[in-house]
């Protein structure tokens, strides 16, 4: 949402890319993002992502992160922008013979997947800032 309309008031809210950057990947009521790092909406609050972010912003604050976990291993993980919270969802396979990923299901405020171990997980997004 590069432009928004307050249908009320008529004022316009347009996303402005901090100095230095000229695009995003996404944007949200509150938050951008362009893989890297985040920002508000206005250009202010510039921080670096613990990660490499992919997809869209879901809750207008959370994004998912490819990282590597304390062993230097692939992982999934789900970040909150706006608190700087992360947690790691499941390690990603890297060698020939691992464990496939679970499939990684995704709504706008919430996500699920399936463990190896037929345990499903579900987060809840919109509990995240809480």
């Amino acid at each position: 949402m590069e432009h928004l309309k307050n249908v009320l008031t008529g004022e316009l809210r347009n996303a402005v890319p901090p100095a230095g950057r000229t695009s995003w990947g996404d944007c949200g009521l509150t938050w951008c993002f362009n893989g890297i790092e985040a920002w508000r909406r206005d250009g202010t609050g510039l921080r670096r992502l613990p990660g490499t972010a992919r997809g869209e912003l879901y809750s207008d604050r959370i994004v998912l992160l490819a990282q590597r976990d304390r062993d230097g291993k692939g992982a999934s993980a789900v970040h909150d922008i706006a608190s700087g919270r992360t947690g790691l969802l499941f390690p990603i396979p890297t060698r020939r013979g691992d464990k496939a990923s679970p499939t990684l299901h995704l709504q706008k405020d919430m996500l699920w997947f399936t463990t190896g171990r037929g345990t499903q997980v579900l987060v809840n997004l919109n509990a995240a800032g809480r």
